[in-house]
């Protein structure tokens, strides 16, 4: 559990950095966002934010190159593995596509950041698990959602059809 600490940081930076893009990002298409004047604060700001989470993302992804290269064939079989390096990924990318990205259109910044935010909150779970105030309520939150599956099948498949029969209508 010695990677809880850097997790929380990412975890809170990563939020902070979100709001700040979405405070932000100027949307013309639909004009319920103007663009607000960047001052130093604000640059300064984000870039030690950026400078933080970038270290803590090269930590993340150096971990991740060597529980792979420990033991491939059981880091391809977890679940978690492929939920961690997508959320690493993706705000890699929130933070190329803020700063290189095309400033013109960025709704899919704030689409990939607000990802990667439930994501990241996802991953807590996977920390909680190890605490015994928290482990059995995290269990039984994985059991629930398990049971409930054919449920959500068949809700599914309900949703689909009247939402099909009645778009046609």
């Amino acid at each position: 559990m010695k990677s809880l600490y850097p997790f929380f940081a990412l975890l809170t930076l990563f939020s902070i950095y979100s709001l700040f893009i979405v405070d932000y990002v100027d949307e013309p298409e639909t004009g319920e966002h103007e663009a607000k004047p960047k001052t130093y604060l604000y640059l300064t700001t984000m870039s030690v934010i950026v400078i933080l989470m970038l270290i803590i993302l090269v930590y993340f992804f150096f971990r991740e190159i060597k529980e792979f290269a420990s033991n491939a064939k059981q880091y391809v079989q977890s679940l978690w593995n492929f939920g961690d390096l997508f959320a690493y990924v993706l705000c890699t990318l929130v933070i190329y596509q803020d700063i290189y990205g095309d400033t013109s259109d960025k709704s899919w910044l704030r689409t990939s950041a607000s990802l990667g935010l439930i994501i990241l909150w996802i991953k807590l779970f996977y920390y909680l698990r190890a605490y015994d105030q928290t482990s059995q309520l995290i269990r039984m939150i994985i059991e629930t959602i398990k049971s409930i599956k054919n449920f959500m099948f068949i809700l599914f498949i309900g949703i689909f059809s009247f939402s099909g029969g009645f778009y046609i209508m």
